[in-house]
């Protein structure tokens, strides 16, 4: 399951092979407005959209029959 990390303005999509979002990790760059907001910054979403990206990767593969 190849999945992709796509960057917005605002936030990283973990997207399927077909360019379905299957997650969205917002962020806000100015630490003024982060707390306001709510939202981690650019390099701990990356971080986070990541992770998912992996989890789901791994997932898919342990639902994989095995050969044999």
């Amino acid at each position: 399951m190849p999945l992709r990390i796509r960057k917005s303005a605002e936030s990283f999509a973990v997207e399927d092979a077909g360019g379905v979002a299957l997650a969205y990790v917002y962020f806000e760059e100015d630490p003024g407005q982060r707390g306001l907001v709510n939202r981690l910054s650019g390099v701990d979403a990356k971080a986070v959209a990541q992770a998912i990206a992996r989890a789901l990767t791994a997932e898919a593969v342990q639902a994989l029959p095995l050969a044999g």
